[in-house]
């Protein structure tokens, strides 16, 4: 909670994304169906390390909300981006109140939890007053992209890019890189004709 917030409203760092994609669900239910969402924000979470005491993170949350939504339809999403980024993720079976028992899991990198994916539970879905069921995943981008940097082997950086080197090796000009203008010399302007 913030010492000195502005408003009541916004009185707390936020450690996920997902409360706030089922606000927006819930304040959406006169709307057509299917809603699918996504957001890519910033986080919070304690760390004793971190010169506040509090690491900023980013996070990618996607939510889908309709009568026929399950694990298997967001793990195909959530397949779609983890490919899109180079990576390979496992699913670990696990527990959180917030899902339902047997259809939640946890986005493992190697031996690094980076995610977590699963089927909102009914009584999450109540408190939100929403009359279809959802599915969720919620990706720890920071830390994705922190595994990038180590798999040096994979991936070179360019500027602040990750890029796979297989793919730099097919397409050597993919990339272009930007220049920094460090001093500007301003003409007269043109005549008017």
């Amino acid at each position: 909670e913030l010492a000195n917030a502005l408003t009541q409203d916004y009185n707390a760092l936020r450690h996920s994304i997902l409360p706030n994609i089922m606000q927006i669900f819930s304040l959406n239910t006169h709307h057509e169906y299917p809603q699918n969402i996504f957001e890519v924000g910033t986080v919070f979470r304690k760390d004793n390390d971190a010169e506040t005491g509090v690491l900023e993170e980013t996070n990618l949350c996607a939510a889908m909300c309709t009568k026929d939504v399950d694990f298997t339809r967001i793990k195909q999403v959530l397949d779609y981006a983890l490919k899109s980024l180079g990576k390979e993720c496992k699913i670990v079976e696990a527990k959180h109140n917030s899902f339902i028992p047997g259809r939640f899991g946890k986005v493992m990198r190697d031996a690094e939890e980076v995610g977590l994916i699963g089927e909102i539970h009914p009584q999450i879905i109540e408190n939100f007053a929403l009359g279809m069921p959802v599915s969720a995943f919620e990706l720890n981008l920071s830390r994705i992209f922190s595994l990038m940097k180590s798999d040096r082997d994979e991936y070179t950086q360019m500027d602040d890019l990750f890029v796979e080197k297989k793919i730099l090796g097919k397409y050597p000009n993919l990339i272009m890189r930007t220049l920094k203008i460090k001093s500007v010399k301003v003409r007269k302007q043109a005549p008017e004709l």
